[in-house]
């Protein structure tokens, strides 16, 4: 499965048509959240990607608000949204919680994953992790000009437990397009313009 991913687009329409663009070589769109600036240009900036006519996953960011997101996502049959949810398609699970980006710990995001966890989906498919903010303590959250790490430590704890195929996520504008690993889990902020990536090149 190939996998166009982004984040933080804030509603770009340069961007918009550049995911189109890109999509083509895409089963699967994902977006780690922001898709909008403060709740503008939600529904318009997912109706414009219902252009690339392919299945799009979605979490919200810290500029939607999840019930918002939900409405909008529930009037559009390409979309889901993915916070606090998960779906397989093609034997993989993804699995997404959104929302936040500024905490370094998510009680509500720890709550949902010992819920996940019990139902053993991730011990039957190999599985993809989408957050808003970026785990812990690596090159996706480490910001140069603060000189210090500001990523969720939560996230990193789930990664290390749940041992996801690959962890996406966003929020940070500064790493955009950086690559990292806890243990055998490939971590990628995929940044606004996306990245493609094939699922069988992972395993």
């Amino acid at each position: 499965m190939k996998i166009l991913a982004f984040t933080d687009i804030h509603g770009d329409k340069k961007l918009l048509k550049t995911l189109i663009a890109k999509s083509k070589k895409a089963d699967v769109l994902v977006c780690c959240g922001d898709i909008a600036m403060f709740g503008a240009n939600l529904v318009s900036s997912l109706k414009t990607l219902a252009k690339a006519n392919k299945p799009l996953l979605i979490i919200p960011g810290n500029h939607e608000d999840n019930r918002e997101l939900q409405h909008a996502t529930s009037k559009l049959s390409f979309t889901t949204n993915l916070h606090k949810h998960y779906k397989i398609i093609d034997n993989v699970c993804f699995v997404g919680y959104g929302e936040g980006g500024f905490a370094r710990t998510e009680i509500g995001l720890e709550k949902y994953f010992k819920t996940f966890m019990k139902q053993g989906i991730h011990l039957n498919y190999p599985t993809i992790f989408i957050t808003h903010a970026p785990p812990y303590k690596t090159k996706l959250d480490y910001i140069p000009y603060l000189k210090q790490h500001c990523g969720c430590k939560s996230t990193l704890h789930i990664i290390t437990t749940l041992k996801p195929l690959l962890c996406l996520s966003g929020h940070f504008h500064e790493t955009f397009h950086k690559h990292d690993k806890i243990g055998k889990s490939i971590l990628i902020n995929p940044g606004d313009d996306g990245e493609l990536i094939d699922t069988e090149k992972l395993k």
